[in-house]
């Protein structure tokens, strides 16, 4: 142990792992104890293959100095190890807030079973982490981290830590769910994606966050043209921009009578809504992917049908009027994917 303690003081690395098929390298108990004593530090149940790897990593960062490089050592980087060592109060952090929470999280480390562990982390963590990120609290999410928790695992509902964070529209709190494996793709029980809870909330800027982690509308076509036929009937701009965001087609979108949110707006006197959607019906039209006259539900009635019926000439007027300017202009070009917000996908050569 001499030895040991010299070696660490003068700066040496000495990184403890475990060649056992169960448990784990923890200061928990004596030998361990006495090990992170002279400055050995835990691998936890870190594998040998998985150590000489991060060492490599962590000896390569020439900008840490060695205090750093080995608390990193210590920590649960990219699930190398299942769980990592307690992390100790901050200095600023006032005593009654080292909580429940992390008195259970610190308990799970220790307790013994594999399924008796699963049972009891399945209905804890998922509970500390929304409480989480109820509170915005990124470092208490970075200890539930340290302590091993699933930032997939599922509540009783089927929903993550991440579909709440959505719902919420706290970026941050998003940004670092996907960092640190949350899977956009999870529905709970309710079919309900985390895309689905930000674009129904309007998070305008977490949806843009999803999308480019390659999170997508899987929700069946008519439940989406529903959704979006509500909105134009309600005069919810907003929801309709979040939808087109999302990736959905408010122009071509059908509910289950095959009406479209043009409808929708044209029976309820929606002016805006209506500017809204001709606007990208000239857009989308221009790149060819509609035709130029007005859709049709199975019935046959068009948006200007509606408008009459309603007795609104003048929006009805709007309308024939601009699905006249559009015929004029040409006919219906070769169709071409587009994303929902009037921007073209042009293919690979």
């Amino acid at each position: 142990m001499a030895e040991l303690k010299d070696a660490t003081d003068r700066g040496v690395i000495v990184f403890n792992c475990s060649q056992c098929f169960k448990g784990s390298v923890t200061a928990v108990y004596q030998t361990g104890h006495v090990l992170n004593q002279v400055g050995v530090i835990s691998g936890n149940d870190i594998t040998p293959e998985a150590a000489l790897a991060k060492l490599s990593y962590v000896l390569s960062k020439d900008d840490w100095d060695l205090s750093t490089k080995r608390m990193m050592l210590g920590a649960n980087l990219r699930g190398e190890m299942s769980s990592g060592p307690p992390k100790p109060p901050r200095k600023n952090r006032a005593a009654d807030e080292w909580d429940l929470v992390d008195a259970v999280a610190r308990t799970l480390l220790h307790v013994n079973g594999s399924q008796e562990l699963t049972a009891l982390g399945g209905v804890l963590f998922p509970a500390m982490l929304g409480n989480a990120v109820v509170r915005s609290d990124l470092n208490k999410l970075d200890e539930l981290k340290g302590f091993g928790a699933d930032f997939s695992a599922q509540n009783a509902d089927g929903r993550t830590a991440l579909h709440l964070a959505c719902a919420l529209g706290d970026v941050r709190i998003v940004r670092y769910l996907l960092l640190n494996g949350s899977s956009v793709h999870i529905k709970d029980k309710f079919d309900r994606t985390p895309l689905i809870d930000a674009v129904e909330n309007d998070r305008k800027d977490v949806v843009a966050l999803l999308r480019r982690c390659g999170a997508h509308l899987n929700s069946p076509a008519k439940h989406v043209g529903q959704q979006l036929c509500n909105a134009a009937a309600k005069g919810n701009l907003q929801r309709l921009r979040s939808y087109a965001a999302a990736g959905a087609d408010p122009i071509s979108a059908k509910d289950m009578y095959g009406r479209t949110p043009l409808h929708a707006a044209a029976l309820t006197d929606q002016t805006e809504v209506v500017e809204y959607l001709l606007s990208l019906h000239t857009t989308v039209f221009t790149l060819g992917h509609v035709d130029a006259g007005p859709p049709a539900d199975l019935l046959g009635v068009t948006p200007v049908d509606v408008a009459r019926a309603a007795g609104n000439a003048v929006l009805a007027e709007r309308l024939q009027q601009h699905f006249n300017n559009c015929s004029a202009r040409g006919q219906k070009q070769s169709p071409q994917q587009w994303n929902g917000n009037g921007v073209e996908i042009k293919e690979k050569a």
